[in-house]
């Protein structure tokens, strides 16, 4: 096959022989957006308008479309609206972003936040999301590169929130709603749909569907009551929700009961104008006592939305019992179902809301409580599931969980998925804590949410209610759970490229150490700064902390952490060029992991063996152990650390002239990457049709040591295979049988590891440049 291929996958030039495609699933095309509701009335000039923007992207770039207006305005339910009549011209799916409910405080760390979501709703794994959100923003424009996508962002509160999530693929739209006015984006081009409140004419219709035979007749009746509502739907479905379910209620009645009551209500204001309190307070003021109750707390409590078994308990009742009050509150249209079983307040229906129950501060403190409890138990029970008991944790199980039910029995996948959907809850939670000083419930949610922070690589949320975590254990003077949240929180820090804040978590860490007697914990910390020294290059110190460790696991028959330590002392040694003492040290502590057992771990170091063999000329030694780690890794179900083994094996097999054995692994690789919908594999170039970068000029054909080694490397081995080009296709590659072999090349191997690092010619690359952390690595358990 000469030439190029302009499928998704294969570029090729030179390849010999047949080119096949397998189909590989991938991940389902997303539909994010929640529904609008049921019955949507009026808006046709704006639903024209915003269709007619969203249409004239067609065939062109990306377009934003602006829906600014007041609050409960109804700019949330016209974009739903919008998303349903539009669906058809987006076959690559609707994306969603809530920024109202992000829990993260700077506008800028929303963004990488949200973006992070967006990838993992398009396919990509965890493992593969980048740290930063240069890199983010990058993968995404890659995965929405192939086919029109529409991306929903509600709630935006200044247009440097947008740019990023702008698709790649002609044809595609960002939908924005706002407050403001965002003027940035009009000035960029984006068309602008003002929405405001509804006038007495398109009120009135509002009220009449909602309402049926109750709002017949009366015409000036129903004109005063838009008028109260100040033209805002959500006003109006209050009142019509107050209407349906009082048949005794004249509008002539509400209309009265509204003015009376706004009369006396209290400073309730929006843009200087009080526009609906007396709609919400009379609402409010006719639900039974419970439902009144349901309605202060949950109102006021620090979560975003909830479940009913979180309402039960803030309410301290029995969930059978709070689900019936959910509904009695739903009806009365102060409460809104939005999906997975879950329930949230319109922003200003809380502000109502919080306002009743600021009455009785005794009430709302121990609400509040009982909403960070039930976070801090379901966190904890979360993070004992996805762990396992074997983590170092400074949260006392034995006091917070003692006489509570495990509600994901163990199960990591239901653990996982909770704290994922109650990620936002889990940080206000963390803050809201540490501002009621409750400091000890503070540290505890926050290391316990690192069990989700670390397995999806939710790193500012993991610095975040870091530094709010070690605040509170500061001020409950709990030096050692401060010290355990320092020095975790640098990995993640590494992770986002900035050592510098990494290296000052680990400084204050180490004099809260004193005096200490919990040897497990400066071991941790030990190895924390190791990892740190290890990241900027300074493996002769890595070395030193991790060899620290490693006596103080070691002191303790700490078995897993004695075995992770081993094998990071054999990484520095390699990575400074004692091959001999490398070699010896990986293959001990690839025996200690297959005692734990650790599979990945394992996996790595057998990994890390063969480039040891390879940099000592022992390719066949080098082939032998990339091969059990391929069989390790498959066992372990691992396939992301089974990419790297099956890299490496691929390299190897190439250089040595094995086209066979090479098209084997990188079939597979093509396989993982799609699966785990990465972008990294896209092209195929020379004798084997191997995916990845253009062939690099260089003498040496190995990997660079401190790309294989680092416990802090994203990608550890040569990326000569990969590509930053998406992959788009549900196609894998198998190149068939050569039908003439290709021309190799063969190259002496370096004397030592280093000497491979400075191979002439040799071109790093991005990744292996940067070396950035990444949080589900080794060491987690710890």
């Amino acid at each position: 096959m000469e030439g190029n291929h302009h499928g998704n996958i294969v570029q090729a030039r030179a390849i010999h022989g047949d080119v096949h495609f397998h189909h590989v699933p991938t991940a389902d095309v997303p539909h994010q957006v929640p529904l609008a509701p049921v019955r949507f009335v009026n808006r046709s000039a704006e639903l024209a308008a915003g269709g007619g923007a969203l249409g004239a992207g067609e065939g062109r770039g990306s377009r934003i479309t602006v829906l600014t207006g007041l609050p409960g305005a109804g700019k949330s339910a016209l974009a739903r609206r919008l998303v349903e009549l539009n669906r058809g011209a987006y076959p690559g799916g609707e994306l969603y972003v809530d920024f109202g409910a992000v829990a993260v405080a700077d506008h800028q760390e929303a963004v990488g936040d949200a973006l992070g979501s967006c990838l993992l709703a398009l396919g990509v794994s965890s493992q593969l999301v980048p740290a930063s959100l240069a890199d983010r923003a990058g993968l995404f424009r890659s995965k929405t590169a192939a086919s029109p996508v529409l991306v929903v962002l509600d709630d935006v509160a200044e247009p440097g929130q947008v740019p990023a999530f702008r698709p790649q693929a002609p044809g595609s739209a960002v939908l924005v709603t706002s407050n403001a006015q965002l003027t940035e984006l009009r000035l960029d081009g984006a068309d602008v749909v003002e929405v405001g409140p509804l006038d007495e004419a398109a009120g009135t219709h509002m009220l009449r569907e909602l309402c049926g035979a109750r709002a017949a007749g009366g015409e000036p009746d129903l004109a005063a009551l838009v008028r109260e509502c100040g033209g805002l739907p959500v006003a109006l479905r209050v009142a019509a929700a107050r209407l349906v379910g009082r048949r005794s209620l004249t509008v002539r009645a509400l209309v009265e009961e509204i003015a009376d009551t706004r009369r006396g209500a209290g400073a309730f204001r929006v843009n200087g104008e009080d526009k609906v309190s007396a709609v919400f307070a009379v609402a409010y003021r006719k639900l039974p006592g419970d439902a009144a109750r349901l309605y202060r707390l949950l109102g006021a409590s620090p979560v975003a939305d909830f479940t009913v078994e979180l309402a039960a308990a803030v309410l301290d009742i029995d969930e059978g019992g709070c689900a019936d009050l959910v509904d009695v509150v739903v009806e009365a249209g102060l409460l809104q179902e939005v999906t997975g079983g879950r329930h949230r307040f319109h922003g200003l229906v809380r502000r109502h809301a919080a306002s009743e129950a600021a009455a009785d501060p005794a009430e709302l403190a121990a609400g509040v409580r009982r909403a960070v409890g039930f976070l801090l138990v379901s966190a904890a029970f979360g993070d004992l599931a996805i762990l396992g008991p074997g983590r170092y944790r400074c949260t006392p199980h034995d006091q917070v969980l003692t006489g509570r039910e495990d509600p994901f029995s163990g199960d990591k996948a239901a653990a996982l998925e909770w704290m994922d959907v109650e990620r936002p809850n889990l940080a206000a939670g963390v803050r809201t804590a540490l501002e009621q000083g409750w400091y000890d419930q503070a540290w505890q949610l926050a290391e316990s949410a690192t069990a989700l922070y670390a397995n999806r690589r939710y790193l500012v949320d993991w610095t975040e209610t870091s530094e709010l975590g070690s605040r509170a254990a500061r001020l409950a003077g709990n030096a050692e759970a401060e010290a355990r949240l320092r020095s975790f929180a640098s990995r993640a820090w590494i992770d986002l490229g900035d050592t510098a804040r990494a290296r000052a978590e680990l400084d204050e860490a180490f004099p809260l150490l004193a005096g200490t007697e919990d040897t497990r914990l400066v071991a941790s910390v030990h190895e924390m700064d190791g990892r740190h020294h290890e990241a900027v290059g300074d493996h002769a110190r890595a070395l030193a902390a991790f060899q620290r460790s490693l006596d103080l696991f070691t002191s303790m028959d700490d078995l897993r952490g004695a075995a992770s330590l081993t094998y990071f002392i054999g990484c520095a040694r390699f990575a400074l060029g004692d091959l001999a003492d490398a070699q010896a040290t990986l293959g001990r502590a690839a025996e200690l992991l297959r005692e734990v057992p650790d599979s990945k771990m394992e996996g790595r170091a057998l990994i890390t063996i063969g480039r040891v063999h390879e940099a000592l000329g022992d390719d066949d030694q080098a082939g032998a152990a990339f091969g059990r780690a391929v069989d390790v890794l498959v066992a372990g179900d691992d396939l992301f650390h089974e990419s790297w083994a099956r890299e490496a094996a691929a390299n190897l097999a190439e250089r040595r002239g094995d086209v066979e054995a090479a098209r084997l692994h990188v079939t597979r690789m093509v396989e993982i990457q799609v699966r785990l919908g990465g972008g990294r594999v896209g092209r195929a170039h020379g004798p084997v049709g191997r995916p990845g970068l253009t062939r690099r000029p260089s003498r040496s054909r190995r990997a660079p040591v401190s790309a294989v080694c680092s416990p802090s490397a994203r990608h550890p081995v040569s990326s000569r295979w990969w590509t930053t080009e998406p992959i788009t296709d549900t196609a894998a590659v198998d190149v068939a049988r050569t039908s003439r072999p290709p021309r190799t090349t063969t190259t002496a191997p370096p004397a030592t590891a280093a000497a491979a690092m400075r191979a002439p010619g040799y071109a790093a690359s991005a990744d292996e440049a940067k070396a950035t952390a990444w949080a589900s690595s080794a060491g987690s358990s710890r």
